[in-house]
């Protein structure tokens, strides 16, 4: 099947480089991850679908093809026509382009990126899409300018406008299906619509129309045809988080779009990048050598600092709860006031001032000794981070993965049972004025268990839930994959499993503690 990618070179040279909501550079924060972006969507679709074909205007193709060395099997070069209209309208060129198709197809934004061929049902659909759009709230937004300030609605539109009801759309980061005259009558509306209301334009949010002309006459022409529309995805929210998703790739994800604000992540653009590095290592110094001719990508590693907690040591606010308590070891030594919490964990029944007691030491105790595990260790660059982990990602499938070793992470985890209902967003002063009784805290039914982590450069707090609750099975002993999966099955963890796919879930619960959130060691293999 055909795949068609279109680039109009407008939006990215017209908008406000800080403008996150606009086009500049494609969306990414450089022109240089705009041409990673590029490439490697080009690259990936060229490894399942060997016609690609390339719609552009002339400066499209000075640099996708002439700057970039990007290989498509046809490149149409009749973008310029558009040359009249505002360059916000990114989603023109898109349907004018399937406007043009005399044949099944589909097309794919250039942020759009596949580690796997699309399964042939959905390549055979009459209609295909992305995903479906349910009651996003920019449509409504979108709607209410367009009634007021364009002269000339198609009725199709104007109906959905008086409705005032769920509005649904598709996205279409992925386009096409057999029924190519379709997208003919649709374009036609969709740009029907711009041409007559060009004067209107700059009176309303241009960015959110385009998905109303693009996405909402698309799905508004199909259902008022009575036409299937198949979607790659379903369920997807506003946030799109599923599509996201980079560092899942190829393990877990297979299908990729970086839209909107997302480009502008670093973990997003670092990603792309690393995996064009990896997957296509000459194409990428290539690109490298455009844009940084002669110079090395060096980010300097940094020295972890540790001033936010340095009392923490001395235990300061058990101090203080000791001395509410009215026992006197409170001015002793830290070593004294360990060996009398260590008494009093041996007893077998307690009040409700040492529960609390004992959730405070406890709390100051273990993001101790994570701080002192980190000190004066250097933080290695994200790159260096992203690069780490994608010999394990690419080379590791499930049925491997399951079967290896897991452990927590000692030097920067450690897990609590913990009495009192704390939120997660501790620090000195919060835990100062439950010390002192100026903030009430309520004890739980049953205890509850605190992870205390080091994550991005500092410690952090959270209280296990529903899966998260497995680390505690890796704390004092290696387990593997399949054997998590055992105690799901004999109904031994503290949680109940609906699912029907325990593997998969096991398996995405490793990927994340282990390659991601850095809670567990990977011990063998």
């Amino acid at each position: 099947m055909k795949v068609i990618q279109t680039y109009w070179s407008a939006p990215a040279k017209f908008n406000n480089p800080d403008d996150l909501n606009g086009r500049n550079n494609g969306g990414w924060p450089s022109e240089f991850y705009h041409a990673c972006s590029w490439a490697l969507s080009n690259l990936k679709f060229k490894q399942f679908y060997p016609e690609i074909v390339l719609y552009t205007d002339k400066d499209g193709y000075d640099w996708l093809i002439n700057k970039l060395g990007l290989e498509y099997s046809e490149v149409v070069c009749n973008l310029d026509c558009l040359s009249k209209y505002h360059p916000l309208l990114w989603a023109l060129p898109k349907v004018y382009a399937y406007s043009q198709q005399n044949a099944p197809f589909i097309h794919a934004d250039g942020d759009v990126f596949i580690w796997e061929k699309f399964n042939s049902t959905f390549e055979k659909s009459q209609l295909l899409v992305q995903n479906f759009e349910k009651n996003f709230a920019f449509y409504q937004t979108s709607l209410n300018q367009i009634e007021e300030n364009f002269r000339d609605i198609p009725s199709l539109l104007m109906d959905e406008i008086r409705k005032k009801q769920t509005i649904t759309a598709i996205n279409a980061g992925v386009i096409g299906g057999q029924n190519y005259e379709f997208f003919k009558e649709y374009a036609a509306i969709a740009m029907d619509l711009v041409d007559k209301n060009t004067d209107q334009i700059s009176k309303i949010n241009i960015g959110m129309f385009n998905p109303v002309f693009e996405q909402l006459i698309f799905f508004l022409l199909a259902k008022q045809k009575r036409l299937e529309i198949t979607p790659l995805c379903e369920g997807v929210k506003e946030t799109f988080e599923q599509f996201l998703r980079v560092n899942d790739v190829p393990i877990l994800t297979k299908y990729i779009h970086t839209i909107g604000v997302s480009k502008r992540k670093e973990f997003i653009y670092l990603e792309i990048e690393a995996r064009l590095k990896y997957e296509f290592p000459e194409v990428y110094q290539r690109i490298r050598d455009t844009y940084f001719p002669g110079k090395k990508k060096e980010k300097a590693s940094e020295k972890i600092s540790v001033d936010q907690f340095d009392s923490y040591p001395d235990y300061p606010n058990t101090r203080v709860l000791l001395k509410k308590m009215k026992i006197t070891i409170c001015d002793s030594d830290k070593e004294k006031i360990e060996n009398f919490m260590c008494e009093l964990f041996e007893k077998e029944e307690f009040d409700k001032q040492q529960y609390l007691l004992m959730d405070i030491y406890q709390i100051e105790q273990a993001t101790t000794k994570i701080l002192l595990n980190q000190q004066d260790k250097v933080i290695p660059p994200l790159e260096e981070t992203i690069k780490n982990r994608l010999d394990l990602v690419y080379n590791y499938n499930k049925s491997s993965f399951l079967g290896r070793t897991f452990s927590i992470d000692k030097e920067r985890c450690v897990i609590q049972f913990i009495f009192h209902d704390f939120n997660e967003n501790i620090d000195t002063t919060y835990l100062r004025q439950i010390a002192e009784g100026k903030t009430q805290i309520g004890m739980k039914k049953a205890p509850q268990l605190m992870l205390i982590k080091w994550i991005d450069n500092k410690i952090k707090y959270q209280i296990l839930k529903d899966w998260d609750i497995l680390l505690y099975y890796f704390e004092d002993s290696e387990i593997s994959g399949n054997q998590i999966i055992d105690l799901i099955k004999s109904g031994q963890t503290p949680f109940e499993y609906e699912s029907n796919d325990i593997e998969e879930d096991v398996f995405y619960f490793l990927i994340q503690n282990s390659l991601y959130y850095s809670h567990l060691n990977v011990c063998n293999g």
